[in-house]
């Protein structure tokens, strides 16, 4: 059968070729495929914007309304102003008795001052004390200076040999005799205890309160050397000088100056007190030799004539006139003068 033949109808004649479609050119399909491309495009953006507007809407619609400020309350502000002033008093304060170094809470004592770090004395201290070497100043100002050592700051005894010496075994300073010798009295030490702390105050020209804790000191010491043996006293005083010595340098602390050290006075000092010898009136067992005669306790009684005892008082006392001193009439019987 030939395969181009035109096919036959039922009743033998040929059949009528039926209408195909022609088919559509490939360039109008391409161009019909990226329109609809873009299209799709444009409708995800749009999907996409309608998607994130719809979220946004939905979390505005959600989320509950933020709460109306709150009023302010009185009470809490003039808490708060309260609380702001007392603070802005108390800086004042502070900031008052730092620029005028005074020492209100601390009751006259001076504050805490660091340990001076000055690797010697300088020249205005050295032309305040020309008499005192620059290594004593230096020693002194950072409180490198012993006790035993006070003797150089004399020129009486500078060059001589030390006036203290230390004991190993009770790990204190004691007085030898010739520190005795050397410093008889309180006046002796005066004069190198206050060229010490004149050369500390003078250091510290900032603190005005230091040389204070010095007075003090040598009030107390003058006290003790009126009324407790000198040798006990001036052991104290050496032993204090060294205490107080390594407070200022460990510590800067000067306020001890001020403070009697009540150990060491019961250890040096409490058993030492003087000796009072009032004179017996024979003079045999006063300490100056003769002592003068007391005058005479005339009875008042007697010359009043009320006095018991007509030839000897009983009360000891001389029966003489009160205002002539004669022992043959009273002072009811003195001559009246005409």
């Amino acid at each position: 059968m030939n395969p181009r033949a035109r096919p036959r109808s039922t009743n033998g004649q040929f059949a009528k070729a039926s209408s195909i479609p022609s088919p559509t050119p490939l360039a109008s399909t391409m161009a019909t495929t990226e329109q609809l491309q873009e299209e799709l495009a444009n409708l995800k953006a749009q999907y996409g914007e309608l998607k994130q507007l719809y979220q946004e809407n939905l979390a505005n619609t959600s989320a509950p309304p933020p709460p109306p400020p709150t009023a302010p309350n009185i009470d809490e502000l003039e808490r708060v102003r309260f609380m702001l002033s007392e603070l802005t008093k108390k800086f004042e304060e502070a900031s008052s008795r730092a620029n005028s170094g005074s020492s209100e809470e601390t009751g006259g004592v001076p504050p805490f001052i660091p340990p001076p770090t000055t690797n010697g004395a300088s020249t205005s201290l050295r032309s305040l004390f020309p008499d005192i070497e620059a290594a004593h100043i230096t020693s002194i100002i950072t409180h490198d200076f012993r006790g035993s050592d006070l003797y150089k700051l004399d020129s009486r005894y500078r060059d001589k040999e030390a006036a203290f010496t230390f004991n190993g075994s009770t790990g204190q300073f004691e007085t030898s005799n010739r520190a005795a010798k050397e410093y008889k009295t309180f006046d002796m030490l005066y004069i190198p205890l206050v060229a010490y702390f004149s050369i500390l105050s003078a250091h510290l020209p900032s603190q005005p309160t230091v040389p204070l804790v010095f007075f003090k000191f040598l009030v107390h010491l003058q006290k003790l050397a009126r009324d407790y043996e000198w040798a006990a006293v001036l052991e104290y005083s050496i032993v204090f000088f060294n205490r107080r010595r390594m407070e200022m340098l460990e510590h800067g602390d000067y306020s001890h100056w001020a403070l009697p050290d009540n150990g060491l006075m019961a250890e040096h000092i409490y058993a030492h007190r003087k000796v009072t010898i009032r004179g017996s009136g024979s003079g045999a067992g006063s300490r100056g030799g003769a002592s003068t005669p007391k005058p005479p306790v005339v009875c008042y009684n007697w010359n009043q004539n009320k006095c018991s005892g007509s030839a000897k008082c009983p009360s000891g006392r001389t029966h003489v006139c009160s205002t002539c001193g004669k022992a043959d009439h009273s002072l009811v019987d003195h001559p009246k003068s005409t």
